[in-house]
């Protein structure tokens, strides 16, 4: 909801409706407009912030399975150690880097699903979980960017499809990087006053 441009001491909310500022009302952690809380019986009006924990459980899962194929990378790279292929170790160092940041991403999520369902709740309350996720996130892209060690070693060895390959983990560290970025705008964004037009 932002501020009437017209007059600074009302606001209005997405659905057009301007209303005094004294009679915002903040319900769990939420800005409410009175006209749509009157107008829906209240109920609908409410954001449930409960109905995110199951959405983030399944996303908790699907980042374990990035969590279990990080470990096979740490596998392949020792493996490519044994095998004295050059640059192996960059693919293991990686992973194991990348290991720990997805370990952060789910220690952010599970703090975050706890604080959704905590009562009395504030927004402020999502900033730390957040964080954590984008210092994961950060962790991923740096991670990525150590692997590239093992893409210049192919490329050097004229390995086929090796420019492909550090092409594509290029974008793989810009993606985690852009995730870490995401998050943490996301973090900085809920630690701001909890009310309408600011």
């Amino acid at each position: 909801m932002n501020e009437a441009p017209a007059a600074p001491n009302t606001l209005t909310c997405p659905a057009g409706h301007t209303f005094p500022y004294e009679q915002l009302t903040i319900r769990d952690g939420l800005s409410v407009c009175p006209v749509c809380d009157q107008s829906r019986g209240g109920r609908s009006a409410i954001w449930s912030r409960l109905a995110l924990t199951n959405p983030l459980l399944l996303l908790v899962g699907t980042v374990l399975m990035l969590f279990v194929e990080t470990i096979s990378g740490i596998g392949i790279g020792i493996t490519y150690q044994n095998q004295h292929i050059g640059g192996a170790g960059w693919l293991t160092a990686g992973s194991i880097v990348s290991l720990v940041g997805l370990a952060l991403v789910i220690a952010g999520l599970l703090r975050l699903i706890v604080g959704l369902r905590t009562e009395p709740w504030s927004r402020s309350m999502l900033a730390v979980p957040l964080y954590i996720a984008a210092a994961g996130a950060a962790l991923l892209a740096a991670g990525d960017l150590v692997e590239i060690g093992l893409n210049v070693a192919f490329v050097n060895g004229s390995q086929p499809a090796a420019g492909w390959q550090l092409f594509g983990q290029v974008f793989d560290s810009l993606f985690f990087a852009g995730l870490a970025g995401v998050l943490a705008w996301t973090a900085q964004l809920t630690r701001r006053q909890e009310s309408l037009g600011r």
